[in-house]
Formats: C-alpha cells, sequence, structure tokens
C-alpha cells in the first residue's frame, strides 16, 4: 500500500502536473489549491514511505485516509462507482484503498495516543 503512494505522488512529481492538481482543487472551492497539492504530493511520498518502513504506520494511514476520503467527495464520486467500464473516474480503487487502510490500521492496533 505504500507503495501505491510513493509512485503516485512520485509521479505527480515526474509529470510535473502539482499546478494541475491545484488548479483542480481551487476549481472545487478549496483555497491555495497549489499549496495543498504541494501538502498531498509530498505526504503521498513521505506517508507512504513511512507506511512501506513499517515506521510512524498510523500516523502515515490517518493522513492518507483523510487525502482518499477527500479524493472520493471532490473528485471521484460525482463520476459515480466505476473507475473504468462502466464509467470513468469512478470511487471504487479509493474506497478500496481506504479499506485496506482501515484493515491495516487495525492490524496496528493503535495506542489511546498513537
Amino acid at each position: 500500500m505504500g507503495v501505491i503512494f510513493v509512485t503516485h505522488g512520485a509521479a505527480r512529481l515526474y509529470y510535473q502536473s502539482v499546478p494541475e492538481f491545484g488548479a483542480l482543487l481551487n476549481s472545487k472551492g478549496l483555497v491555495a489549491g497549489v499549496a495543498l497539492a504541494w501538502l498531498v504530493t509530498i505526504g503521498e511520498i513521505i506517508g507512504g514511505s513511512l507506511l512501506a518502513a513499517g515506521y510512524k504506520v498510523t500516523y502515515s494511514i490517518i493522513f492518507l485516509a483523510v487525502v482518499i476520503f477527500a479524493g472520493i467527495i471532490l473528485v471521484h464520486m460525482p463520476n459515480g462507482w466505476f473507475t473504468v467500464g462502466q464509467g470513468t473516474g469512478g470511487m471504487e480503487y479509493s474506497v478500496l484503498i481506504l479499506a485496506v487502510l482501515a484493515v491495516l490500521y487495525i492490524h496496528y492496533k493503535p495506542s489511546k495516543f498513537f
């Protein structure tokens, strides 16, 4: 799961699409879209790396789950359920990622204070 997030953030850097992602966030009514896009991009790389390494797992899972949940609400839900096939850009893959993150969170049995 961590590798998926690292590659997702790294691809945004490689293709230099952070400004476009920021413009999308601005179009959804968020303030400082480009700054948020950078936060999400770097957060995916760092959080994914930490998750893959098994270090600070609960913090990483919480951050990444918030990112995925926001993506579902802002981008994918309006496109329906299916990612490909019956539709395009839907939320099925993001819901699967949330489910995997939930299982990982439960597996690591966080303490009361993380």
